[in-house]
């Protein structure tokens, strides 16, 4: 027997789009912030040594990789609800304690910021999983692209919160040893506050309970059965997570080494500088909510890397002439950032938050957002380190390489499908045949339909493309 289709509301669905957002806004502010306060913290306590900048950049992003899968996990056995309250109490614990690190003599405030954000970052990791499939879980199809890209686009208000925040304390006249304890503090009650809301509003789906039975009669086997079933997607979602991160939280953590040393900045102008870069972005985050759903989730995927891949050329080609004027840096620097949130940043959170079924949901989207996060460690190391051995430009000609690898690995493995098939998705799934699935994933289903406001729940997406 199969369980009766649940229609969700909207009130339910704009309540999963406002925790999901707030924690996912927030996040990316922790992420961020540490970025904005960097030169900071070396004002106030020392300079760093390449690989302790690395470490204490990467400690979060290391952090979250580990949180994406265990509470990916728990949250498909536990439950949603249950996921959201522990992953915030989490951050809004790891951010406190980052604001009130200590240093027991010579550089061990740093080695302590590793330690609290890297406790941080595993809160950070659970939202990514949590909020794809509870905010899915209160979408109807047709709805469910738009639901899922205004939560990524809420992480570009974190972005530009991160230096604002910074920014307005230095003009204040703060010193920088309270500015950076601020900026991590603020976090922290933002987490705390999203904490209190997602324990008065937040309740799990019908269909999530449905599912959640049979989870915790059948135990991890079950988990497993259908992660192999979906194998091929799999590989898909993971692979064009990890691409995409190694080139975005690569450049995002060091981003205002990269400014320091094309254009030369204080702390003061590097922060204005990450604001300009995250205002910029910002228009993109929101674009997602009218492409994804226009062009579809693949073709934004691939557009938006392209579009990335060529400003990273002109950054190479042009180097030398551009570094001249640091406005023009700054503007073409940031226009690569439109595009990426425009297109990757939302699609690679949407496709996996879609396609896999609600049993092992929040587990695939961990999987393939923990591949995202290995994908960032690699980024901020080797951008780290090569930008040590190379320079700036030699930094974004290797960009400029790693942009073409994954336009064609997501040509090949990601999935190419409409809101009117995955309105079928869940209905395919029960009759088991992989065949059929991979047939209603990868077999070309018309891409995108804006004229598409409702999905039309019993129409046959195979029957329409004979």
């Amino acid at each position: 027997l199969t369980e009766p289709a649940v229609i969700p509301n909207k009130k339910s669905a704009w309540v999963a789009v406002l925790v999901s957002s707030i924690g996912l806004a927030v996040d990316y502010y922790d992420f961020c912030v540490l970025n904005a306060v960097r030169p900071l913290l070396r004002e106030a306590h020392g300079k760093m040594s390449p690989a302790q900048d690395a470490t204490l950049s990467a400690s979060s992003i290391v952090g979250s990789v580990a949180g994406m899968l265990v509470i990916g996990a728990l949250g498909d056995r536990y439950g949603r609800r249950a996921m959201f309250v522990f992953c915030a109490s989490l951050t809004c614990v790891g951010a406190a304690l980052s604001a009130c690190a200590w240093n027991p003599g010579g550089d061990g405030i740093y080695w302590l910021l590793t330690a609290f954000r890297g406790l941080m970052g595993f809160g950070i990791g659970g939202e990514y999983p949590i909020s794809a499939s509870h905010t899915a879980e209160h979408a109807d199809a047709g709805a469910s692209s738009r639901n899922l890209s205004l939560c990524v686009s809420a992480m570009g208000v974190g972005a530009a919160l991160a230096p604002l925040v910074v920014l307005l304390c230095l003009q204040a006249g703060c010193s920088p040893d309270f500015t950076w304890r601020f900026g991590f503090g603020f976090g922290a009650m933002v987490s705390l506050l999203n904490m209190v809301l997602r324990l008065l509003l937040v309740e799990d789906s019908e269909g999530f309970k449905a599912q959640q039975v049979h989870n915790e009669k059948e135990g991890w086997r079950r988990s497993a059965t259908k992660l192999r079933k979906y194998s091929r997607l799999l590989v898909g979602t993971c692979g064009a997570w990890f691409l995409y991160d190694t080139v975005d939280y690569g450049l995002a953590l060091c981003s205002s080494t990269l400014a320091e040393e094309s254009v030369g900045t204080d702390s003061k102008q590097t922060a204005a500088s990450l604001l300009l870069y995250a205002l910029m972005a910002l228009p993109g985050c929101y674009a997602a909510a009218i492409a994804l759903p226009c062009l579809g989730r693949k073709p934004a995927y691939i557009l938006g890397i392209s579009c990335m891949m060529v400003v990273f050329l002109v950054l190479a080609a042009f180097y030398d002439q551009i570094v001249h004027s640091p406005m023009l840096y700054n503007f073409i620097f940031g226009l690569q950032m439109f595009f990426n949130n425009a297109g990757p940043s939302a699609s690679t959170f949407v496709i996996p938050g879609e396609v896999f079924p609600t049993a092992v949901r929040a587990t695939a989207v961990g999987l393939s957002a923990a591949s995202g996060k290995l994908g960032a460690v690699a980024g901020v190391y080797g951008i780290g380190m090569l930008q040590g051995s190379v320079g700036a430009r030699g930094v974004f000609a290797a960009i400029v390489l790693v942009c073409l690898g994954t336009v064609l690995f997501a040509g090949a493995f990601l999935p190419n499908y409409d809101d009117r098939a995955l309105a079928r998705l869940e209905e395919v799934d029960k009759r088991g045949s992989q065949v059929e699935l991979y047939a209603l994933l990868y077999g070309g289903g018309a891409v995108g339909r804006c004229e598409l406001a409702k999905p039309r729940l019993h129409d046959d997406p195979l029957a329409d493309r004979a």
